[in-house]
């Protein structure tokens, strides 16, 4: 059987190889094979991640990574990670107070049942806060959509001459496309729920008296927490990932090959190309925000650099009113 954690390393290793193959590339003025060593780490990128967050599996692979997005939202993969989280803790909460509850006082059993069907309540209402929101129209969704659909009309004509006009279209996407503004795109009902979780586990720690369950619920807790921040991490990059790749997606093959019928060929991309200047933001941003290498931490999960773990932090803070449990 493949192991598809370590598929999912190969990928963002590779990822990182091309990419800066890609950034020497395009130093030296070599745009064509900057542009396609750029979109090869891209793709290899969101495909560490999707393989990561199992949203497809190494036979899945073959498929181009627009059309796997398509099939997956931010949405889908929100409220999947979100279950899984919610699922872990209220399994655990549950078993703890289930054994609590066989030595209770019986007015204590009456609360404890109480508590008990609360958080079964909690894990029904989130799985309708996902069927709410998948099945909102793409209209009604916010910005992510809007900013897709300009970036999929940019790559229709990635290949002609930048202008002044292009150029400051471009600065505005790339404004867009950033860390802060896609994790303000999660749900609020998110939050929300991670809140009422955290409510019913103080009241459940009321009951729980024993220092070693106190303990195992909140080391729980820690590291699901982190796992949940973690993944969040890795959906919202992909979704960069599929927002940088887009205008490359139906020109790869202009990138390597004269297409005399279209009087195209790879020599005639230079510097004031739009996919040029499209691919130079990019690789700067990566470079400024050590992306890449952030992925390759979350794949690991072995988070050392300093980034990374700012933006984890960042992370729990907006899903959480605290990271602990009292």
């Amino acid at each position: 059987m493949i192991d598809e954690s370590h598929v999912a390393v190969d990928f963002i290793d590779i990822a990182l190889s091309d990419f800066e193959a890609s950034r020497i590339l395009f130093d030296d003025g070599f745009y064509s094979q900057a542009l396609f060593m750029l979109q090869q780490s891209l793709e290899k990128a969101a495909k560490a991640i999707l393989l990561k967050l199992k949203l497809v599996d190494v036979e899945g692979l073959g498929e181009r990574i627009g059309h796997s997005i398509r099939r997956i939202s931010l949405e889908s993969i929100v409220m999947k990670i979100m279950m899984e989280f919610i699922d872990s803790i209220t399994y655990e909460l549950l078993a703890h107070l289930n054994e609590v509850k066989l030595y209770a006082p019986s007015d204590q059993r009456i609360i404890i049942d109480k508590l008990c069907n609360e958080l079964k309540d909690n894990v029904n209402q989130t799985i309708r806060v996902a069927s709410s929101i998948l099945s909102r129209t793409a209209k009604k969704r916010r910005g992510l959509y809007h900013v897709y659909g300009r970036v999929r009309v940019l790559g229709g004509r990635a290949l002609n001459k930048i202008d002044e006009k292009v150029l400051e279209e471009i600065n505005g996407l790339m404004s867009e496309i950033n860390f802060e503004k896609l994790v303000n795109l999660i749900p609020s009902e998110i939050t929300k729920t991670i809140i009422n979780l955290q409510r019913m586990m103080s009241s459940a720690m009321i009951y729980i008296t024993s220092n070693e369950q106190r303990m195992e619920i909140h080391k729980t807790y820690e590291e699901q927490i982190n796992k949940l921040a973690m993944k969040l991490q890795l959906a919202i990059t992909l979704c960069m990932l599929i927002l940088w790749y887009k205008p490359f997606e139906k020109n790869i093959s202009k990138l390597r090959y004269p297409n005399h019928k279209l009087k195209h060929s790879p020599t005639n991309i230079n510097e004031n190309t739009i996919l040029t200047q499209w691919a130079k933001m990019i690789i700067i941003k990566i470079h400024e925000t050590s992306v890449l290498k952030c992925i390759k931490e979350l794949v690991e999960e072995n988070i050392e650099s300093t980034k990374c773990k700012e933006i984890l932090e960042y992370l729990k803070k907006n899903l959480t009113t605290t990271s602990s449990i009292t």
